[in-house]
């Protein structure tokens, strides 16, 4: 019996050391989370309510005659707080935790010196935050941190050492972004008005008034993501447009591509609606997956002989698309018989559709992996004999097709070939 006593006493002294360092409380309003060794508050969500108006978090509360310094902003603190309009953020705080105030109503906000730390997503949706001050101090600003806000401009310190994807993604009407001189690992060289990783030469944010620099070798994944911009020209130099570089930007109608660049990542330019055209130069050879995805207005393209790498799908959801080329001379893809696709000549796949596709060549002998995918307006299609392999998703969301003649001689349908086909 005493050991036993002995047991459960134990048990209940080792669960209240693990409740010291957790314990909740309320102080003025605020709710904080306890490190009972450290002697540190974390801000966390309020418990039944919603932050509003102004909150000035103090540098220290006292709980039960104990001092505690409020170190932190913890996760999701002030997340969907839309009626918070203004924070005062003490100097004790060195952590804004992720999505610390996620789609709140905040218009301005000051991140002190002492914070080294912005967690992912700290402010993504703050549709009213127009004003941010960074300090000198801050080491790294996390994925998303700042993405989906009204910004109009963002200064960052010479301090930060470590910048995250889609971190200023969807500032669409960001007119200026500048990195203090002094910082080693990113610059806006040349008033670029970007912000530009040092060591690899990548733009890694864009805005409206961003002109790249010659120097200039990579456009970041998600560089210029949702800017509103309706021209650019990327200059000599640059070889690589990463994945969603320009991606949703609705407003873009004309893109000059230099000779230099060599690989179209994926999703580059999707959703771009407004882009009629493009000109691909002689010495692409990568173009990735979903590249020109629900690019509308898209009429026409023509993929130069140079291409030797498409991955995937293409021109998913460009409805307007009438008019497919491949370049005579290009030794990996064709457009035979002006049929208005691309066809992989080793395997003799149709990869990519148009409007247009009206015949597929005798040659065929696979529909690709969406080759049709979202082909709205095609009534009807004959597969010629020959094929004997239709592939995933091949006329999926095809949602006019009334009439399709399968030949006898294919063999594999694979999954969701005609789902959506009504």
């Amino acid at each position: 019996m005493n050991y036993v006593l002995k047991s459960l006493l134990m048990c209940l002294f080792l669960l209240k050391g693990l409740v010291s360092w957790a314990d909740d409380c309320v102080v003025d309003g605020i709710y904080y989370e306890l490190d009972a060794d450290k002697k540190e508050a974390c801000v966390k969500p309020c418990g039944d309510g919603r932050y509003q108006g102004q909150v000035i978090i103090p540098s220290s509360i006292q709980v039960e005659g104990i001092d505690y310094t409020v170190t932190s902003i913890g996760e999701k603190a002030f997340d969907n707080c839309s009626k918070l309009y203004f924070i005062t953020i003490p100097n004790s705080v060195t952590t804004i935790k992720k999505g610390a105030f996620t789609f709140s109503g905040l218009i301005a906000v000051t991140i002190p010196a002492s914070v080294t730390s912005l967690g992912e997503h700290a402010f993504e949706g703050c549709w009213s935050l127009t004003t941010v001050n960074l300090s000198e101090g801050l080491k790294s600003i996390g994925e998303w941190a700042f993405a989906h806000t009204p910004l109009a401009t963002i200064t960052i310190p010479k301090s930060v050492e470590s910048i995250g994807e889609w971190a200023f993604s969807g500032c669409g009407d960001m007119l200026s972004m500048k990195v203090k001189e002094g910082n080693t690992h990113y610059d806006s060289r040349k008033d670029c008005n970007a912000i530009i990783e040092t060591a690899t030469n990548t733009l890694i944010a864009g805005c409206l008034n961003t002109i790249i620099p010659n120097s200039v070798r990579v456009i970041g994944p998600n560089a210029f993501w949702g800017c509103r911009m309706t021209s650019l020209t990327i200059p000599e130099g640059v070889t690589m447009l990463d994945r969603a570089a320009l991606s949703c930007c609705y407003n873009l109608q004309t893109i000059t591509l230099p000779k230099s660049v060599t690989t179209i990542g994926e999703f580059a330019f999707s959703s771009c609606k407004s882009m009629t055209s493009i000109e691909l130069p002689e010495g692409i050879t990568s173009i990735g997956n979903d590249a020109f995805m629900s690019c509308l207005s898209l009429s026409s393209i023509i993929i130069p002989k140079s291409v030797t790498y498409i991955d995937g799908m293409l021109f998913t959801g460009c409805r307007n698309l009438i008019s497919i080329n491949v370049r005579e001379g290009n030794t990996h893809y064709d457009s035979r018989d002006n049929c208005n696709a691309i066809i992989e000549t080793a395997t003799n796949k149709l990869i990519a559709s148009c409007k247009n596709t009206m015949m597929i060549p005798k040659s065929v002998r696979v529909i690709g992996n969406a080759a049709f995918n979202q082909c709205v307006d095609k009534t009807s299609i004959t597969i010629p004999e020959g094929v004997t392999q239709i592939e995933d998703y091949a006329f999926n969301d095809c949602q006019g097709l009334r009439s399709v003649i399968i030949p006898d001689g294919v063999t594999s349908i694979g999954n969701a070939a005609f789902r959506g086909c009504i």
